[in-house]
């Protein structure tokens, strides 16, 4: 005999082999003596079941009579809170409800009257909501037909009478507000069709409660002839009981004969699956919830220093006694059992650590419970180097963190360092423009500036960009007036229209309304690249167009932009969109750009909660087109703006300190106040600041943020702090800093600053702020 045939599995399988064959011929024997029962078993069953469908058939009759009362019953009750309800959509909802009572009681009545037997595979079942789809046997006769008959006439006269009432009512809503005496003669006559209607509901629900008392008779006859029926085939069916009951004892006396011959083998059975266990390389052990019973060969290799399972529960009667006491992990809870946690949150991830050999290994635990034995069979896999990995990729997570922070604060230093010498370069340009008279040097020193004017715009495009992506760029809702706001971007690309030779059209409606309510600014944004595009893409002598109109149905701002410039090819129209990107690479050679606003303005619009149109043909021009939601706060329009002439800088009076550590600018910020006719001290840092703050008396102090030795904040404390000691008036004081970045004027009004000016400045912007603290000069 080899080793296999000895094994305790090929002996039990030849074993239940020989035993199979004795089973096959007690089936046989079970085929003729159950399936004999089983015919007559089945005839009797049958003969039962026409029995209780009879009975059943005559019980739903019964239902559908009493379902038909109670649908009478809701027309009634419908009815009368018609009559006393006010609002015409309630009412409504009423009659609706009348007219489904009504197609109820039509739909059981067609089913009385079909009659024959009821058919429980099609039943659905539900008095509150009537019966549907019932399917009769044509064996069946028709019943109560006077009755039925009678009924339906009653209904159909009822529903006339109802919708005659109905139109009466709406007729007196209508006359309620006037004083028409016609008023008098409706509400008489909805009087006279109430008293009407009560004989006609009263008879329905007689016929309805006729119905109801016959086949509650009926069925009381049916029940006690079918009782007598089934008794009788009854005593039948417990007779054979008896029979295949002793024939069953039988069988199973020969059945556990078998089962004990088995158990034998099952016993070697066990001891095969013990071996099985025992070549698993993972940890798994089988308790009873404390003590460990068996466990695998991983548990073994493990746990090396114990020679087997005996030692182990020397030192150790339960695995989770070498568990870690750690929070969020398993271990030998003192109010819980540690395995029946596991399987009582199987939707959880469970982790266990072991010291071993002075390293702390990691194990994800899963559980199963064999019913069958009170066995608990739980499996660790070492996940200790993957523990490791996530750890390293956390953090490569927070590096990566780190360098989008870098990032923001990268682009937040470059905004500061561009704005400053750009400041200066725009506003000594704007001061040169204004003293030149030659016309060629003139138009040298427009180009600079718009050159310059340009450079700002991708800058603040980047801006923007890198707020999109960091999810940092918010929508201001706040009203405006819409002619005022955007009409100040019409006049500063007609400008740009004139110096380039394009006739510059701006279409406003006249409905267009005095004051709505959405973010001003990023729709201006929005307008300035599609403008700024429509000027740059259009050549000499043709137009561009500006319309701007409003939806008053779906309340949202109309916006349209076209322009007769190179036009863009459809295959290239999705792509314009994307960021970084235009329609050729030719495009960004010849007209330059970063690609950027196109894709800002359609974010911008996604956030407004708009949308973006575009149609275009090559050589042929372009429309850009959006509509963003814009709640209607005034509808009466603001009257139309005059375009502003060239305005001078203000002329104030008082004595002002720069605070400004860099010499260009310095330079231009003493030409622009020499303009303003103010007197100034400069302050070379805030340190500097603050000494000749408290040397002198000033009106007003313009500050710049960041300086050596120390920072306009810092300045600004110091300052706010001498005043509170000194108990003298606080100097306004005006930010005017490269700083442009989101929170950036917050962050200076909470200081202390009384307002806020980037740079590059707006001269004239400075001095209307100057004029709210100076006096003008007389």
């Amino acid at each position: 005999m080899t080793p296999s045939d000895s094994s305790p599995s090929v002996g039990l399988k030849n074993k239940l082999s020989k035993s199979s064959m004795q089973l096959i011929a007690l089936f046989l024997v079970f085929i003729v003596g159950f399936g004999l029962q089983a015919l007559l078993n089945y005839s009797i069953s049958k003969t039962i079941e026409r029995l209780d469908q009879q009975t059943q058939n005559t019980r739903y009759q019964g239902y559908l009579s009493e379902n038909i009362l109670h649908s009478v019953q809701i027309m009634e009750s419908e009815f009368y809170r018609m009559t006393i309800e006010e609002h015409s959509g309630v009412r409504e909802q009423n009659y609706e409800r009348i007219h489904q009572a009504r197609q109820e009681v039509e739909e059981d009545l067609r089913v009385l009257q079909q009659g024959g037997l009821f058919s429980q595979r099609r039943l659905k079942v539900g008095l509150d909501h009537g019966f549907s789809q019932y399917i009769f046997d044509s064996t069946g006769t028709a019943r109560c037909l006077d009755t039925e008959a009678e009924l339906l006439l009653t209904l159909t006269d009822l529903m006339e009478q109802i919708e005659v009432f109905t139109g009466l009512l709406v007729q007196r809503d209508q006359l309620m507000y006037s004083s028409s005496p016609e008023l008098t003669h409706v509400m008489l006559d909805i009087r006279h069709f109430v008293r009407q209607l009560i004989p006609l509901f009263d008879s329905l629900k007689q016929n309805a409660d006729r119905f109801r008392e016959l086949y509650a008779g009926s069925l009381q006859t049916v029940e006690q002839e079918v009782s007598a029926e089934k008794e009788k085939y009854r005593t039948w069916q417990v007779g054979l009981t008896l029979l295949v009951l002793i024939f069953g004892l039988w069988v199973i006396d020969f059945v556990s004969r078998q089962m004990r011959r088995t158990h034998k083998f099952l016993e070697a059975s066990e001891a095969y699956a013990s071996d099985v266990l025992e070549s698993q390389s993972n940890i798994i052990v089988v308790t009873d919830g404390v003590k460990i019973i068996d466990a695998s060969g991983g548990f073994f290799a493990f746990f090396d220093h114990f020679a087997d399972l005996p030692a182990f529960l020397s030192r150790h009667q339960c695995i989770c006694d070498t568990f870690i006491k750690e929070p969020g992990l398993i271990y030998k809870f003192e109010d819980k059992n540690w395995v029946e946690y596991i399987l009582e949150h199987p939707d959880q991830t469970h982790r266990a650590k072991i010291n071993r050999k002075d390293k702390t290994h990691t194990f994800h635990l899963s559980a199963t419970k064999s019913t069958r034995f009170s066995r608990y069979i739980v499996s660790l896999v070492d996940i200790t180097e993957i523990e490791q990995l996530n750890q390293r990729l956390e953090q490569e997570k927070d590096r990566a963190l780190a360098s989008t922070k870098s990032k923001s604060e990268f682009l937040a230093n470059m905004s500061h360092e561009i704005r400053t010498p750009l400041n200066a370069i725009l506003g000594f340009i704007e001061v040169l423009k204004e003293k030149e008279i030659d016309p060629e040097r003139l138009r040298y020193l427009r180009t600079v500036h718009y050159s310059g004017q340009t450079l700002l715009g991708i800058i603040n495009d980047i801006l923007d960009f890198s707020k999109i992506e960091n999810n940092k760029l918010e929508i201001d809702l706040h009203s405006f007036d819409p002619r005022q706001e955007l009409t100040s971007v019409a006049h500063l690309f007609e400008a740009r229209s004139e110096e380039k030779k394009l006739c510059f059209n701006l279409e406003m409606a006249e409905d267009l309304p005095g004051e709505i309510e959405s973010d001003p600014l990023r729709i201006k944004q929005v307008l300035s690249n599609f403008l700024s595009n429509a000027v740059k893409f259009t050549p000499s002598g043709k137009a561009v167009s500006l319309k701007i109109g409003y939806d008053f149905e779906n309340q949202r701002l109309l916006c349209e932009v076209r322009d007769q410039g190179i036009g863009i090819a459809k295959e290239n129209q999705a792509k314009i969109f994307e960021a970084f990107s235009q329609a050729e690479s030719s495009t960004t050679r010849q007209f330059g750009g970063t690609g950027l606003g196109l894709s800002i303005s359609t974010r911008l619009i996604e956030m407004l909660g708009g949308t973006l149109s575009l149609e275009s043909e090559l050589g042929q021009g372009s429309c850009f087109s959006f509509d963003v939601p814009a709640k209607l706060l005034n509808k009466t329009p603001s009257r139309p703006l005059v375009k502003p002439a060239k305005m001078e800088l203000a002329k104030l009076t008082g004595k002002v300190l720069l605070v400004e550590d860099n010499p260009t600018n310095q330079m231009l910020m003493k030409v622009v106040l020499k303009k303003i006719g103010v007197e100034f001290d400069v302050a070379n840092d805030g340190l500097e600041g603050v000494a000749m703050y408290q040397a002198n008396a000033y009106d007003a102090i313009l500050m710049d943020e960041n300086m050596p030795n120390m920072s306009g904040v810092e300045a600004t404390h110091e300052i706010r702090a001498l005043e509170a000691q000194a108990n003298k008036t606080p100097t306004p004081i005006i930010a005017l800093t490269a700083n442009a970045i989101k929170g950036d004027r917050e962050r200076f009004i909470a200081a202390g600053m009384d307002d806020y000016l980037t740079k590059p400045v707006d001269f004239k912007l400075l001095g209307q702020i100057l004029s709210q603290f100076l006096k003008n000069a007389s």
